[in-house]
């Protein structure tokens, strides 16, 4: 099995199993990933059953220390991506 999984293996897969053509499986591929994109940029939670769920986190500004110098210094407010994945999809 491969490591990575890719756009064009989903689709190529999703036409096999589904008897579509690859344009279809491609146009249905990129819909999905592009509805939960906006849906996180929207400051939605994405909650995918089984698998997990994402959601956009305000991190809060802190002091740090550089641990080759020494120095310290401020790192800034931020928005993160949070994802917490299922307890089901997670192996032991």
């Amino acid at each position: 099995m491969k490591s990575n999984l890719y756009i064009k293996d989903l689709c190529h897969q999703l036409s096999v199993k589904y008897n579509l053509g690859y344009s279809q499986a491609f146009m249905a591929v990129q819909f999905v990933f592009t509805y939960i994109l906006s849906s996180i940029l929207k400051s939605f939670v994405v909650k995918l059953v089984s698998f997990g769920s994402l959601k956009i986190v305000q991190r809060n500004s802190k002091e740090t220390t550089l641990l080759n110098s020494g120095k310290k210094f401020m790192v800034p407010s931020r928005k993160i991506l949070l994802c917490k994945f299922s307890k089901n999809l997670v192996e032991d």
